[in-house]
This record gives structure tokens, sequence and C-alpha cells, in this order.
């Protein structure tokens, strides 16, 4: 992947657009994530891309936080994807160039909106996160396993499974047979719900009815990540919800990974 980011950060740190409307609410979070894997966090409201405040060309990665963009109104993350489709050409150039995007619950509903996830050139929405099956919020740490690879998983090992904290009411993945079949077939699957022991998830280990458990996604070229669970919730570990029985006392938690690829591959990028 090339340099690692500590060698690269002695010319700059990498820009990356934390990408905000009124109803985000996991902005501090994924921020604090971001600065403590070196990266330089900058907080854009939707509405100053739209003004030409501000640019996608002025920054090398994208991440779309979680929370509940204007209320959740119509669906989950719709009206914020209606802002965005009017900057769509920029976006779709800022991905096709390589550059990481990452959305989180909320963020992951939005590219799914815009149809960047699971991608297409047309960007035509092929699939969906619709209401839970239980037909309420669910709030839980969940366990989901590394499915494939992209830069944002490469820090864990295959099949390693994790344990992330999921707060939603709208994650439940839905999607035509063939669309389905393709994205497995494509290795675009990223993350699964597991049930204990990595068997077959069923609720509440799955905790939204997800199409083959499926917790999150990748774009075909890999640069592109949505994900229902919340990795900046899981950064260190004694966010983890069973902390107090492992008997760590320092370090990360399983989130971490997630930013650190994120940087890792900027880095690389910089220094080819």
């Amino acid at each position: 992947m090339g340099k690692g980011i500590d060698q690269v950060l002695s010319g700059g740190q990498m820009n990356v657009c934390v990408l905000v409307m009124e109803g985000t609410n996991n902005e501090a979070e994924t921020m604090h994530a971001l600065s403590q894997v070196g990266l330089k966090p900058h907080l854009v409201h939707v509405g100053d891309l739209l003004a030409r405040k501000s640019r996608l060309t002025e920054f090398q990665g994208l991440v779309i936080p979680g929370g509940f963009s204007a209320g959740d109104y119509v669906r989950s993350g719709a009206i914020f994807a209606s802002y965005l489709r009017s900057l769509l050409p920029e976006l779709q150039r800022f991905i096709a160039d390589g550059y990481p995007v990452l959305g989180i619950c909320n963020g992951f509903q939005i590219l799914v909106e815009l149809g960047i996830l699971p991608g297409g050139e047309d960007a035509i929405p092929r699939v969906a996160l619709a209401r839970n099956a239980s037909a309420r919020f669910e709030c839980r740490t969940v366990q989901v396993r590394r499915e494939n690879d992209n830069l944002f998983t490469r820090g864990l090992k295959p099949g390693e499974i994790i344990e992330l904290p999921v707060a939603h009411a709208e994650g439940r993945f839905l999607a035509p047979p063939e669309v389905w079949e393709k994205l497995v077939e494509r290795k675009q699957v990223a993350f699964r719900y597991v049930g204990a022991d990595g068997a077959r998830a069923e609720y509440p280990y799955n905790p939204n009815g997800s199409l083959d458990d499926i917790a999150a996604l990748t774009n075909q070229q890999g640069n592109v990540f949505g994900m229902m669970p919340h990795p900046e919730r899981a950064f260190y570990w004694y966010q983890g919800a069973s902390w107090t029985r492992r008997g760590k006392t320092s370090g990360y938690g399983p989130g971490y990974a997630i930013f650190r690829g994120m940087a890792d591959y900027s880095a690389g990028r910089e220094g080819e």
C-alpha cells in the first residue's frame, strides 16, 4: 500500500471531508477517530458544498457520519441524498480517482440512496436499507465477520469476528436476487452479522433482518465502504460492551482498524 502514514505526515496531513447537515449527530466521535489515525478532518455542511464555499477537490477522503439527517423524514438518508444529487458528477469523479469514501449508518443509507453503493455508472439505487424487521429502533452490540478484503478492512484477518454497536431503525438490507448474487460474486460484501461462535445470525444477532446477514458493502473498486455498525463508537477498548470481562486496560477497540485502513490507504496514495 505504499508508505505508512507516519512517513507521509511530515509532508502534510491528508484532508478528509466530514459531511454533515441538520440531524447528523456522530460527527464529533468520527472526527476524533480520524484525527487519532493521523488524518485531518474538516467539518463541512452540505450547504457549503452546494454554495461552492467548499469543494470535494480540496480533500483526499470523504466520510458521511451517522445520525438522523433531516429527521429521517421520507426515508433515512433520502433528503440528504437529494441535496447531494446535484453534486453527483463531482462525487463520481472523486470516487473514480480512487479517493476513499466511508458512510457510517446514516452515511451508508445516503450512499445507497444515491446509488453509489453497490455502484454503477448510472447511479441508480439497486438495493435498499429498509425498516428493521422488528419495526423497532435497535440499539445494541452485535458481532460482525470480516468477509472480503478492501482498504477499510485490511487491518482485520479474513473471517475475523469483531464486536461493534448498532443504533438504527432502518438498516435491513434488501436486494433483488440478481443484484444480491452479483454482490456476492464480486466480493462486495464486507461484513456479515454472525451469531454466537460465528453461527448464522438470527434476531437479535442480526438486528434488522438483513438479507444474507449483510452489514456492510463496498463498491467494485473497493474504495467506497458503507456499514450499519458504528466503528467510531468502538474506537477505544473501554467502549466495548464486554470490556470489564476481558481484562484489557489500554489500547484500541475493533473500530480502530476501519479508520487505520483509511489512513494507510491515503498515505499510500500520497507516496505513489
